[in-house]
């Protein structure tokens, strides 16, 4: 989620743009009253820096989670793919080797001498003997069986198992996910959130909200200079 900090970054530093800018247009000397021209300037810019921030940051939400949506359907088709081939390869060498052993049984059936050989073949190409290649291949080949390679593989694109990758992956970009990455976006773009970046913009620009530099302006405890530095 390296993108998502950009985004949090790039909105820091709009905002502390918007405030020098709108510290800018302050004049040098006081004023006994307050100008109401200056101060609607002030919140018409912030109204217009909101609305851009917010409709930046559904776009990008957006987009991260058509993202998202895309590679979790791509992963899910190649592991389909993979099992294909995985089943299909040990299905074809289930049936070269079984009849492999026929042949010989056939050939060599009948020698006692090769009768032990013809028994520890035929286990080790059995599906049902758990000690044999061929049995460990099969289990690795299945989704199903807790600790196989496949079944490790499906875990990992499962976003349903807590900590898998996948499951990782769709908590970062949840904005419902508390501290996630997205729910720290969402977070510092709304105007409802306490001590957000947009809630603490807001109310630095509004002249209703007690002591921020606009208010204290407006009541007259500020002069224009004094609230250019504090703003």
């Amino acid at each position: 989620m390296k993108k998502g900090m950009g985004f949090v970054y790039k909105f820091l530093l709009a905002a502390c743009a918007f405030l020098l800018i709108s510290a800018a247009v302050l004049p040098t000397s006081p004023a006994d009253a307050a100008d109401r021209k200056w101060m609607n300037q002030i919140w018409k810019a912030y109204e217009t820096f909101n609305a851009k921030t917010v409709k930046a940051y559904e776009a990008y939400q957006k987009q991260i989670e058509e993202n998202y949506d895309r590679y979790y359907e791509s992963s899910q088709a190649r592991i389909d793919e993979l099992e294909k081939i995985v089943l299909e390869d040990l299905k074809m060498w289930d049936a070269k080797l079984q009849a492999d052993y026929e042949q010989l049984k056939q050939r060599y059936g009948n020698d006692r001498s090769l009768a032990d050989e013809l028994r520890e073949y035929s286990r080790d190409i059995s599906l049902t003997n758990m000690s044999s290649p061929m049995w460990k291949y099969k289990k690795d080949a299945s989704r199903t069986f807790m600790n196989s390679l496949m079944w490790k593989y499906n875990k990992e694109l499962s976003d349903t198992f807590l900590n898998s990758f996948m499951w990782t992956y769709r908590k970062t970009i949840s904005p419902t996910y508390l501290n996630s990455a997205a729910w720290e976006m969402k977070r510092n773009v709304s105007t409802t959130y306490l001590n957000s970046n947009m809630w603490n913009l807001r109310n630095a620009s509004s002249d209703s909200y007690l002591s921020s530099p606009m208010w204290k302006y407006r009541v007259g405890k500020l002069s224009k200079a004094q609230a250019k530095k504090t703003i």
